[in-house]
């Protein structure tokens, strides 16, 4: 899911920043998974109210992938390498060959589960399973939640690296910046104008719904990550002196970016129909981005992205995405209902965490 920001001694190559925001990432998305096997835990006083509403929220952490996707693409050509763009044979074959052994391992251990648990999805699990190996589950609304719901990533992911080497020559022909604001204005024009002609209940209603899980209309969050790409110089956290400069170069662009971003988040309630899906989720990456910027901009990212535990999460990420979701659901069924909602929820938290790391590491040992 990613590799580095800043490329440092301590963190092996890494970029400290962008380890911690992909950890945050995942335990956002895994909270949010819990919250959603266990959503009567908002039920359970002041306190279940508010690990409810933050749980709400984790589906963002998909937002933050996004930009983490398009940022960890682009760095070694928009960034100080500034290499060749890609032919696309090699960059598919480099990028399916990294994230499908494990997806794959993961989709057949789970179909195998689905299958000998006498599911009901079962007359419908070889279709779904077809179509998650070929990456076009996403697009069809009977496959696209189907198996593991988590897995609709994995499709959107697949469109990335599919689009990426002609995004690539756009931002390296117009500039990372115009070529940023081109692809947004462009994909959330379309996006929301088709939002806008199609009525409630019609067929187009759920294909503007659908468009949310593929491109174009989260083309943006990607190109978002590889405009950063271009203009982080962060790249030699020894060299105190350059990176003061480095710092400079990127803090007043992305400062002004994010304190625009800021305003229309803040704005988009009082002036947008928000309750529109696609409003909505301009005012939910406007907010992602804010976040996104300060991780990258304030210096204690840096050191706590350098921390063992982060480092580890991080590295373990995607084989917990690929893990988790199962876990969870699998353990509720077990539990049934036989626990407060908020005990379960916090028993789920650490057992399910603890054994979805386990197991994503042990997967990330077998199948390289």
């Amino acid at each position: 899911m990613a590799d580095s920001l800043i490329l440092s001694k301590q963190t092996s190559g890494r970029i400290a920043q962008i380890e911690l925001v992909r950890a945050l990432a995942m335990v956002a998305i895994f909270v949010y998974h819990l919250w959603s096997v266990v959503p009567a835990v908002t039920e359970s006083g002041s306190v279940g109210q508010i690990i409810g509403t933050v749980s709400g929220f984790g589906y963002l952490g998909v937002v933050f992938f996004n930009f983490i996707t398009g940022f960890v693409l682009a760095f070694p050509y928009l960034g100080p390498q500034h290499r060749a763009v890609p032919s696309f044979g090699y960059f598919l074959r480099r990028r399916f060959l990294r994230i499908c052994p494990r997806y794959y391992f993961a989709l057949t251990l789970w179909s195998c589960v689905l299958l000998f648990s006498g599911s009901q999805q079962n007359s419908s699990l070889l279709p779904a399973f077809t179509a998650h190996l070929t990456f076009v589950h996403s697009i069809f609304t009977t496959t696209f939640f189907a198996i593991v719901p988590a897995y609709w990533w994995l499709g959107l992911l697949a469109q990335f690296y599919l689009v990426f080497p002609l995004v690539l020559r756009l931002f390296k022909t117009l500039g990372a910046a115009k070529a940023c604001l081109l692809i947004c204005l462009g994909c959330w024009s379309l996006w929301i104008a088709f939002s806008l002609l199609s009525p409630t209940g019609s067929t187009g209603a759920l294909i503007n719904y659908m468009l949310y899980y593929n491109l174009p209309a989260r083309l943006p969050e990607f190109a978002i990550g590889m405009w950063l790409a271009e203009a982080w110089r962060g790249d030699n956290a020894d060299d105190t002196a350059a990176q003061s400069d480095r710092w400079s170069a990127l803090k007043q662009p992305l400062a002004w970016v994010a304190v625009l971003a800021l305003l229309f988040a803040f704005g988009a309630g009082a002036v947008l129909q928000v309750q529109r899906l696609c409003f909505y989720h301009l005012s939910m990456v406007a907010w992602c981005f804010v976040v996104f910027a300060a991780l990258l901009l304030l210096k204690f990212s840096f050191r706590l992205g350098q921390s063992f535990v982060v480092v580890k999460i991080a590295t373990a990420s995607y084989s917990i995405y690929l893990l988790h979701q199962p876990l969870l659901g699998y353990a509720h069924d077990a539990l049934g209902g036989s626990l407060p909602p908020l005990t379960e929820y916090t028993l789920l938290l650490l057992v399910i965490g603890a054994a979805s790391f386990a197991s994503a590491e042990v997967l990330d040992r077998v199948v390289i």
